[in-house]
């Protein structure tokens, strides 16, 4: 789906100025049309609730395209699912320069203190102890997260949360 060609959600499409303005004051790159449509498209998908499919080849930009609508989303949080560590690395640190709070879940802090809802664990260094406190307050607009991790985590929540919850069970590619 184009968000360009979704007529009925046309009020929800900021102009391609403010688009390359906002992200080039904010990230200090000027984006092209392909990683402008492609915000546009994610912020009407909170909208029509649709998925979006896109594929590009590497260094073409798709980190910036996946950050771009933190800037015009409202402070929702988002959840950026990578199996790369070295992906997270450059997300973390595109979001570091530009002032956004985020955390990459690794294997290094992917353990019950990152994830504890109920509660701090006070034999954690200061800076750990402030990481907990932020997921736990949802002061990160962004997680950045491996699939391996995420799914032991949906697991966990799955098994104390109502069946209201859906997890991907796999990942399939299709040629």
């Amino acid at each position: 789906m184009s968000a360009a060609s979704d007529a009925g959600h046309q009020e929800h499409l900021i102009p391609v100025e403010v688009i390359r303005e906002q992200t080039q004051a904010v990230f200090k790159k000027s984006p092209c049309l392909f990683q402008i449509e492609l915000c546009r498209a994610q912020l009407c998908s909170q909208h029509t609730l649709q998925d979006i499919i896109s594929t590009a080849s590497t260094g073409s930009g798709k980190t910036l395209s996946f950050l771009m609508p933190l800037l015009f989303n409202g402070g929702k949080i988002t959840i950026i699912v990578t199996a790369l560590n070295l992906l997270g690395e450059q997300f973390g640190r595109q979001l570091e320069s530009a002032g956004i709070a985020g955390i990459s879940i690794t294997a290094s802090n992917a353990n019950r203190a990152t994830f504890e809802v109920c509660g701090i664990v006070c034999d954690s260094p200061s800076m750990r102890l402030t990481q907990i406190k932020a997921i736990r307050n949802l002061e990160y607009r962004v997680v950045i997260i491996n699939p391996e991790i995420l799914m032991q985590v949906v697991s966990v929540a799955c098994s104390a949360a109502p069946p209201a919850i859906h997890a991907v069970s796999g990942w399939t590619m299709n040629a």
